[in-house]
């Protein structure tokens, strides 16, 4: 199967909205809050996670043409579970280290709504459950069953949106998350899926092939998407939504633009961009917890005049997400050219996913606050230590056997991987019961300027130590192996 490059470019363009929602472009404009500036731009970048979950669809019938079912989603679901698990630790000592609120956990908030890491990581439990979903319905052909109760799903969690004014009272769903696997997630996945399956795509295709006459399309329905959302929240007083009515249209519009284009199977910067829009939606949520600080610390947030400033800058506004996304981009890019200056490539496809797990378990377990305050393990505990110990060597063994293609699976594997994760379990704890955490929570200049304290706070001494330990592991890993092949 060909790579089509413009569904890569086409995610580029998703992240880019992604930034836009993110970043609150234009929020506070002329002192108002949810001001038509705002709210025209986030409505219209609407489009991202749709565009991201319909994608993974179309792509999941593609592949599993030709591909074992069962077996390509095992591999896939347990790449996104591994990941998902990553980022959480992560983010939630990263969200934790920057504003002192540490994220409770629970099961809904690990299992199924993803935010017990950082609100962004909702994404990857909703892909994971729709793509399970999906599959159980390929298995026993009911695809189209499938997309019909998507669909009424989907209806239930706009209504409760934006569009809750319009409804009854007694209709009201309360204490009701919509932006979760069952009321969004599965409905674009499931609806990517059956443009394929149910040739929707070549119907579409028959009434137009011009990529011009998609984009129009395209455009048309963003205006009408914003018309949509500008009249529910100014007009009804509405809650901005995670998706409205022409949200599907602008969404299936903007992938036939995609798959339309001449030059679909030729790269183009757009497309080697969005290659890596996956990583970027991961880690841009580290920025976005950097960003407050910053400007807190360079003193745009300290009174109300200063707020102004830059609140009411129409280039600030306008540079904010080429900048950003700049950044991000340009330090994911300058990470992994130095992680991989030290190690090869090989290694690092290997080794990646496991040594940042490991990384952001020990630092979850041994730094990481309750929400009420207080250490959340004992950690001064040798049976509580050891105990963690356990789990994450049964842990690291079970994500080998998922990771794993079956062809490789071998005692000498199992062996490997657990002296690996012994050596990795023993430097972390080494660095703890050394007193190595309470010296990073306790670098802060307290005489230096905000932007000075920030930079030396813990927040930024856990980041590159973290970066630091994980491209050090991948290093000694990658000497490892060298010194065994020979």
């Amino acid at each position: 199967m060909k790579r089509i490059h413009t569904l890569d470019s086409l995610k580029f363009f998703a992240i880019c909205a992604v930034f836009v929602i993110h970043f609150w472009v234009f929020y506070l404009f002329q002192g108002v809050a949810e001001n038509s500036f705002y709210l025209g731009f986030n409505i219209v970048a609407r489009f991202a996670v749709p565009v991201f979950f319909i994608v993974a669809g179309y792509l999941f019938f593609q592949r599993t043409q030709d591909k074992p079912l069962v077996a390509y989603t095992k591999a896939y679901l347990a790449k996104l579970f591994v990941m998902y698990l990553v980022w959480t630790f992560i983010y939630h000592m990263i969200y934790g280290l920057s504003y002192d609120v540490w994220s409770p956990i629970s099961f809904a908030t690990v299992f199924y709504y993803g935010t017990a890491g950082f609100v962004t990581l909702w994404f990857l439990p909703a892909l994971f459950f729709s793509i399970l979903v999906l599959m159980i319905a390929v298995k026993f052909n009911r695809t189209g069953t499938l997309f019909i109760i998507a669909t009424l799903l989907h209806l239930v969690g706009l209504s409760n949106q934006s569009y809750q004014p319009l409804l009854p009272e007694s209709l009201h769903v309360l204490n009701t998350y919509f932006r979760d696997p069952a009321f969004f997630g599965l409905f674009y996945v499931t609806l990517g899926y059956q443009l394929l399956k149910a040739q929707w795509v070549d119907k579409l295709l028959s009434i137009s092939k011009n990529s011009l006459i998609w984009l129009v399309i395209a455009l048309v329905s963003a205006l009408l998407m914003l018309i949509e959302g500008l009249y529910l929240t100014q007009q009804l007083g509405a809650t901005v939504g995670e998706y409205y009515l022409f949200t599907p249209i602008l969404t299936v519009a903007m992938l036939m633009v995609a798959l339309t284009v001449r030059s679909n199977e030729e790269s183009s910067s757009f497309s080697k961009l969005g290659v890596h829009s996956g990583e970027i939606y991961l880690n841009h949520g580290v920025l976005m917890l950097l960003y407050g600080p910053l400007v807190a610390a360079l003193g745009y947030r300290s009174t109300p005049e200063n707020i102004t400033i830059i609140a009411n800058s129409v280039t600030y506004q306008l540079l904010l997400v080429p900048t950003m996304l700049a950044v991000c981009y340009s330090l994911y890019f300058l990470i992994g050219k130095g992680v991989t200056l030290l190690s090869s490539a090989k290694v690092i496809k290997k080794h990646k996913d496991l040594v940042m797990f490991t990384g952001g378990y020990w630092m979850f377990f041994f730094a990481a606050n309750l929400a009420q305050g207080g250490s959340r393990f004992d950690s001064t505990s040798n049976m509580v230590v050891g105990s963690a110990f356990l789990v994450y060597i049964a842990f690291y063994l079970f994500t080998v056997l998922l990771i794993s293609k079956p062809i490789d699976r071998c005692i000498a594997l199992y062996k490997r991987s657990l002296c690996t994760a012994m050596v990795l379990a023993t430097f972390w704890i080494s660095f703890a019961k050394f007193g190595g955490f309470e010296w990073l929570a306790n670098q802060t200049s307290q005489e230096g300027s905000p932007l000075a304290e920030l930079v030396t706070g813990p927040l930024i001494c856990f980041i590159i130590f973290y970066l630091l330990a994980t491209t050090c592991s991948l290093w000694c890993l990658g000497k490892i192996e060298k010194i065994k092949s020979h």
